[in-house]
Protein backbone atom coordinates (compact mmCIF):
# COMPACT_ATOMS: atom_id res chain seq x y z
CA UNK A 1 0.00 0.00 0.00
CA UNK A 2 1.10 3.58 -0.51
CA UNK A 3 1.50 6.72 1.56
CA UNK A 4 -0.37 9.90 0.62
CA UNK A 5 0.44 13.39 1.85
CA UNK A 6 -2.87 13.87 3.70
CA UNK A 7 -3.79 13.47 7.32
CA UNK A 8 -6.53 10.86 7.72
CA UNK A 9 -10.08 12.18 8.23
CA UNK A 10 -13.01 9.84 8.86
CA UNK A 11 -15.47 12.05 6.95
CA UNK A 12 -12.90 13.47 4.57
CA UNK A 13 -15.05 13.43 1.45
CA UNK A 14 -17.90 15.39 3.01
CA UNK A 15 -15.60 18.00 4.52
CA UNK A 16 -13.11 18.67 1.72
CA UNK A 17 -13.21 21.67 -0.61
CA UNK A 18 -14.18 21.03 -4.20
CA UNK A 19 -10.98 22.12 -5.96
CA UNK A 20 -7.67 20.33 -5.29
CA UNK A 21 -8.59 19.17 -1.76
CA UNK A 22 -5.46 18.95 0.42
CA UNK A 23 -7.06 16.86 3.18
CA UNK A 24 -7.54 17.78 6.87
CA UNK A 25 -5.28 20.49 8.26
CA UNK A 26 -4.27 18.37 11.27
CA UNK A 27 -4.51 14.80 12.44
CA UNK A 28 -2.90 11.85 14.20
CA UNK A 29 -2.54 9.36 11.33
CA UNK A 30 -1.71 9.59 7.63
CA UNK A 31 -3.76 8.11 4.80
CA UNK A 32 -2.80 4.83 3.14
CA UNK A 33 -4.06 4.07 -0.39
CA UNK A 34 -3.78 1.17 -2.82
CA UNK A 35 -3.65 -2.56 -2.16
CA UNK A 36 -1.08 -4.83 -0.60
CA UNK A 37 0.07 -8.31 -1.52
CA UNK A 38 -0.91 -9.70 1.88
CA UNK A 39 -4.42 -8.37 1.48
CA UNK A 40 -7.09 -7.76 4.07
CA UNK A 41 -9.33 -10.29 2.36
CA UNK A 42 -9.04 -12.56 -0.65
CA UNK A 43 -9.03 -9.50 -2.92
CA UNK A 44 -7.58 -6.87 -0.56
CA UNK A 45 -10.42 -4.48 0.26
CA UNK A 46 -8.08 -1.55 0.17
CA UNK A 47 -7.51 -2.37 -3.50
CA UNK A 48 -10.82 -0.66 -4.35
CA UNK A 49 -10.33 2.61 -6.21
CA UNK A 50 -12.02 4.28 -3.21
CA UNK A 51 -10.26 2.08 -0.62
CA UNK A 52 -8.63 4.09 2.15
CA UNK A 53 -7.31 3.43 5.63
CA UNK A 54 -5.45 5.30 8.33
CA UNK A 55 -1.91 4.00 8.73
CA UNK A 56 -2.24 0.91 10.90
CA UNK A 57 1.35 0.65 12.10
CA UNK A 58 3.56 3.08 14.03
CA UNK A 59 5.10 5.77 11.78
CA UNK A 60 8.49 4.03 11.99
CA UNK A 61 7.52 2.14 8.85
CA UNK A 62 6.26 -1.29 7.88
CA UNK A 63 7.17 -3.87 5.29
CA UNK A 64 3.69 -3.53 3.77
CA UNK A 65 3.89 0.19 2.99
CA UNK A 66 5.69 1.97 0.18
CA UNK A 67 5.05 5.05 -1.92
CA UNK A 68 5.19 6.68 -5.30
CA UNK A 69 6.19 10.22 -6.15
CA UNK A 70 4.56 13.13 -7.83
CA UNK A 71 6.60 15.81 -9.54
CA UNK A 72 5.93 19.43 -10.28
CA UNK A 73 7.47 20.74 -13.46
CA UNK A 74 8.37 24.42 -13.65
CA UNK A 75 6.62 24.74 -17.01
CA UNK A 76 3.27 23.68 -15.53
CA UNK A 77 0.94 26.37 -14.21
CA UNK A 78 0.04 26.20 -10.53
CA UNK A 79 1.76 23.50 -8.54
CA UNK A 80 2.53 22.84 -4.92
CA UNK A 81 5.10 21.50 -2.51
CA UNK A 82 6.25 17.92 -2.88
CA UNK A 83 5.14 14.80 -4.76
CA UNK A 84 3.51 11.40 -4.86
CA UNK A 85 5.97 9.18 -3.19
CA UNK A 86 3.80 6.45 -2.24
CA UNK A 87 5.44 6.81 -5.09
CA UNK A 88 3.11 9.09 -6.85
CA UNK A 89 5.03 11.65 -8.77
CA UNK A 90 2.99 14.76 -9.43
CA UNK A 91 3.26 18.15 -10.95
CA UNK A 92 0.13 18.90 -9.11
CA UNK A 93 -1.80 21.78 -7.65
CA UNK A 94 -2.23 20.69 -4.05
CA UNK A 95 -0.46 22.75 -1.45
CA UNK A 96 -1.50 26.11 -2.83
CA UNK A 97 -4.65 27.77 -1.58
CA UNK A 98 -7.58 25.56 -2.52
CA UNK A 99 -10.48 27.53 -4.01
CA UNK A 100 -13.95 26.31 -3.10
CA UNK A 101 -15.92 27.91 -5.90
CA UNK A 102 -18.09 25.59 -7.97
CA UNK A 103 -17.90 27.36 -11.28
CA UNK A 104 -17.70 25.18 -14.35
CA UNK A 105 -14.08 24.51 -15.32
CA UNK A 106 -12.73 25.33 -18.70
CA UNK A 107 -11.94 22.40 -20.96
CA UNK A 108 -8.58 21.06 -19.68
CA UNK A 109 -5.72 21.64 -22.09
CA UNK A 110 -4.17 18.53 -23.58
CA UNK A 111 -0.50 17.69 -23.14
CA UNK A 112 0.06 18.51 -26.80
CA UNK A 113 -1.57 21.95 -26.41
CA UNK A 114 0.66 22.69 -23.42
CA UNK A 115 3.78 21.41 -25.20
CA UNK A 116 4.35 18.76 -22.51
CA UNK A 117 5.45 15.15 -22.99
CA UNK A 118 2.89 12.57 -21.88
CA UNK A 119 5.70 10.63 -20.17
CA UNK A 120 9.30 11.25 -19.16
CA UNK A 121 12.16 9.49 -17.36
CA UNK A 122 13.91 11.38 -14.58
CA UNK A 123 17.56 11.21 -13.49
CA UNK A 124 17.08 8.13 -11.27
CA UNK A 125 15.17 6.17 -13.91
CA UNK A 126 11.72 6.91 -12.56
CA UNK A 127 9.01 6.97 -15.24
CA UNK A 128 6.64 9.90 -14.82
CA UNK A 129 3.26 9.97 -16.55
CA UNK A 130 1.25 13.12 -17.19
CA UNK A 131 -2.22 13.00 -15.60
CA UNK A 132 -4.69 15.44 -17.16
CA UNK A 133 -6.76 17.96 -15.26
CA UNK A 134 -10.41 17.06 -14.77
CA UNK A 135 -13.31 16.27 -12.45
CA UNK A 136 -14.41 13.06 -10.72
CA UNK A 137 -16.61 11.73 -7.93
CA UNK A 138 -14.27 10.90 -5.05
CA UNK A 139 -15.41 8.12 -2.77
CA UNK A 140 -17.41 4.95 -3.14
CA UNK A 141 -20.33 4.70 -5.54
CA UNK A 142 -23.67 3.66 -4.03
CA UNK A 143 -24.03 0.77 -3.55
CA UNK A 144 -20.56 -0.74 -3.96
CA UNK A 145 -19.52 -4.17 -2.72
CA UNK A 146 -16.82 -4.13 -0.06
CA UNK A 147 -16.83 -0.43 0.74
CA UNK A 148 -16.38 0.91 4.25
CA UNK A 149 -18.23 3.71 5.98
CA UNK A 150 -15.28 6.10 5.57
CA UNK A 151 -15.59 5.77 1.77
CA UNK A 152 -19.34 6.35 1.55
CA UNK A 153 -19.29 10.15 1.59
CA UNK A 154 -18.95 11.04 -2.07
CA UNK A 155 -17.60 14.41 -3.10
CA UNK A 156 -17.31 16.06 -6.50
CA UNK A 157 -13.65 16.98 -6.88
CA UNK A 158 -11.88 19.02 -9.52
CA UNK A 159 -8.17 18.66 -10.23
CA UNK A 160 -7.50 21.99 -11.87
CA UNK A 161 -3.98 21.43 -13.25
CA UNK A 162 -2.29 18.44 -14.89
CA UNK A 163 0.46 16.73 -12.93
CA UNK A 164 3.13 14.07 -13.40
CA UNK A 165 2.95 10.95 -11.26
CA UNK A 166 5.19 7.92 -10.93
CA UNK A 167 4.06 5.14 -13.25
CA UNK A 168 5.21 2.69 -10.58
CA UNK A 169 5.98 2.78 -6.89
CA UNK A 170 9.45 3.94 -5.92
CA UNK A 171 11.80 0.98 -6.22
CA UNK A 172 14.50 -0.04 -3.79
CA UNK A 173 17.16 0.81 -6.39
CA UNK A 174 15.77 4.34 -6.79
CA UNK A 175 15.52 4.83 -3.03
CA UNK A 176 19.10 3.59 -2.57
CA UNK A 177 20.38 5.93 -5.27
CA UNK A 178 18.79 8.99 -3.64
CA UNK A 179 19.04 8.15 0.07
CA UNK A 180 22.20 6.01 0.16
CA UNK A 181 20.42 3.24 2.08
CA UNK A 182 17.79 0.57 1.57
CA UNK A 183 15.63 -0.12 4.65
CA UNK A 184 13.48 -2.76 2.93
CA UNK A 185 12.59 -6.00 4.67
CA UNK A 186 12.16 -7.80 1.31
CA UNK A 187 15.43 -6.96 -0.44
CA UNK A 188 15.31 -6.76 -4.24
CA UNK A 189 16.38 -3.77 -6.33
CA UNK A 190 13.28 -3.78 -8.57
CA UNK A 191 10.76 -4.40 -5.80
CA UNK A 192 8.97 -1.43 -4.23
CA UNK A 193 10.89 0.04 -1.32
CA UNK A 194 9.24 -1.02 1.94
CA UNK A 195 9.57 -0.39 5.67
CA UNK A 196 9.55 3.37 5.08
CA UNK A 197 7.71 5.84 7.27
CA UNK A 198 5.74 8.81 5.97
CA UNK A 199 8.66 11.00 7.05
CA UNK A 200 11.07 8.80 5.09
CA UNK A 201 8.94 9.22 1.96
CA UNK A 202 8.85 12.99 2.41
CA UNK A 203 12.63 13.15 2.89
CA UNK A 204 13.10 11.09 -0.28
CA UNK A 205 11.03 13.61 -2.20
CA UNK A 206 13.05 16.49 -0.80
CA UNK A 207 16.41 14.90 -1.59
CA UNK A 208 15.28 13.89 -5.08
CA UNK A 209 14.13 17.47 -5.72
CA UNK A 210 17.56 18.74 -4.64
CA UNK A 211 19.52 16.67 -7.19
CA UNK A 212 21.21 18.89 -9.76
CA UNK A 213 19.59 17.17 -12.73
CA UNK A 214 16.12 17.50 -11.23
CA UNK A 215 16.64 21.16 -10.35
CA UNK A 216 17.81 21.84 -13.90
CA UNK A 217 14.71 20.09 -15.26
CA UNK A 218 12.50 22.17 -12.96
CA UNK A 219 11.15 19.14 -11.09
CA UNK A 220 9.92 19.28 -7.50
CA UNK A 221 8.68 16.12 -5.87
CA UNK A 222 6.14 15.39 -3.15
CA UNK A 223 3.66 12.76 -2.09
CA UNK A 224 0.34 12.85 -3.93
CA UNK A 225 -2.70 14.09 -2.13
CA UNK A 226 -5.41 11.53 -1.46
CA UNK A 227 -7.60 13.18 -4.09
CA UNK A 228 -4.83 13.07 -6.70
CA UNK A 229 -4.15 9.43 -5.85
CA UNK A 230 -7.77 8.30 -6.32
CA UNK A 231 -8.16 10.43 -9.46
CA UNK A 232 -5.04 8.82 -10.98
CA UNK A 233 -6.14 5.36 -9.88
CA UNK A 234 -9.60 5.67 -11.42
CA UNK A 235 -8.18 6.97 -14.73
CA UNK A 236 -11.57 8.26 -15.82
CA UNK A 237 -13.58 5.25 -14.60
CA UNK A 238 -16.40 5.20 -12.03
CA UNK A 239 -16.23 1.46 -11.27
CA UNK A 240 -14.91 -0.35 -8.16
CA UNK A 241 -11.57 -0.87 -9.87
CA UNK A 242 -10.02 0.94 -12.80
CA UNK A 243 -10.46 -2.32 -14.72
CA UNK A 244 -14.19 -2.65 -13.99
CA UNK A 245 -16.63 -3.86 -11.33
CA UNK A 246 -15.69 -7.53 -11.03
CA UNK A 247 -12.96 -9.20 -8.96
CA UNK A 248 -12.42 -11.63 -11.81
CA UNK A 249 -9.99 -9.45 -13.79
CA UNK A 250 -8.23 -7.88 -10.80
CA UNK A 251 -5.43 -10.45 -10.92
CA UNK A 252 -4.39 -9.03 -14.30
CA UNK A 253 -3.83 -5.61 -12.69
CA UNK A 254 -2.88 -6.26 -9.05
CA UNK A 255 -1.04 -8.51 -6.63
CA UNK A 256 -3.27 -9.67 -3.78
CA UNK A 257 -3.65 -12.50 -1.28
CA UNK A 258 -4.58 -15.10 -3.89
CA UNK A 259 -1.78 -14.51 -6.41
CA UNK A 260 1.12 -12.83 -4.57
CA UNK A 261 2.25 -15.76 -2.39
CA UNK A 262 2.35 -13.07 0.32
CA UNK A 263 5.57 -11.74 -1.17
CA UNK A 264 6.50 -8.55 -3.06
CA UNK A 265 7.13 -8.56 -6.79
CA UNK A 266 8.96 -6.29 -9.21
CA UNK A 267 7.03 -3.16 -10.14
CA UNK A 268 5.20 -2.89 -13.44
CA UNK A 269 4.61 -6.62 -14.03
CA UNK A 270 0.81 -6.35 -14.17
CA UNK A 271 -1.33 -4.43 -16.66
CA UNK A 272 -1.48 -0.64 -16.38
CA UNK A 273 -4.69 1.35 -16.05
CA UNK A 274 -6.00 3.58 -18.85
CA UNK A 275 -3.53 6.34 -17.90
CA UNK A 276 -0.49 3.99 -18.01
CA UNK A 277 -0.12 3.72 -14.22
CA UNK A 278 0.87 0.37 -12.75
CA UNK A 279 0.14 -1.37 -9.46
CA UNK A 280 -2.49 1.08 -8.25
CA UNK A 281 -4.71 -1.68 -6.83
CA UNK A 282 -1.95 -3.74 -5.26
Amino acid sequence: AEWCSDWYGENYYAESPWDNPPGPATGLLRVVRGGGGSGLSSKAHIGLASGRLPEWRPPSGTEFLGFRSAARNACLPGGGPGFRVVVVSSAGPAGSAAPTTRTSPEQPATAEQMGLPTAKINSVGMQLVLVPAGEFMMGSMTPEEGRRSNEAHQQQVRITKPFYVGAQEVTQAQYQQVMGTNPSHFQNAQHPVDTVSWEDAVRFCEKLSALAEEKTAGHRYRLPTEAEWEYACRAGRTTRFSCGESDSSLGDYAWHRENSELSPHAVGQKRANAWSLFDMHG
